[in-house]
């Protein structure tokens, strides 16, 4: 017998995730607001992080981004036009419903906190000894 057939979410690339997560930080303009007496750090951002999606789909940066998010998949060319918006599906869905039900499957799941932790953390290398 064969390997039973996988179903559910795509994979996605990794990289894809990561350029989608800083093409948001820059649409949201995230600021660290340091308090020095208090010994806190505020964040805070322009916009939220859904309009900052809508905002990266109009952009000329989306399509090199969702081509990079699908690269690994075996039905990426459909993925890709459907979120791209170069053809409708049977039941009528748009390129808007498949970039909505996307934010909600992928970006929203993980959440700004996600973003944020992302971009915050200092990746230190160490030196083995």
């Amino acid at each position: 017998m064969g390997k039973p057939k996988r179903t559910g979410r795509p994979r996605l690339s990794h990289w894809g995730m990561t350029q989608l997560y800083i093409r948001l930080a820059g649409y949201m303009k995230i600021k660290f607001i340091d308090d020095k007496k208090n010994k806190t750090t505020k964040i805070k951002s322009e916009l939220t992080i859904w309009n900052a999606y809508q905002k990266l789909t109009e952009s000329k940066h989306w399509e090199g981004i969702v081509r990079q998010l699908y690269k690994k998949s075996k039905n990426k060319e459909l993925h890709i036009n459907r979120l791209l918006g170069y053809e409708d599906d049977e039941e009528g869905r748009t390129r808007e419903d498949w970039c909505n039900k996307f934010y909600t499957n992928n970006v929203k799941r993980r959440g700004k906190d996600a973003l944020i932790n992302y971009l915050s953390i200092k990746k230190t290398h160490r030196k083995k000894r």
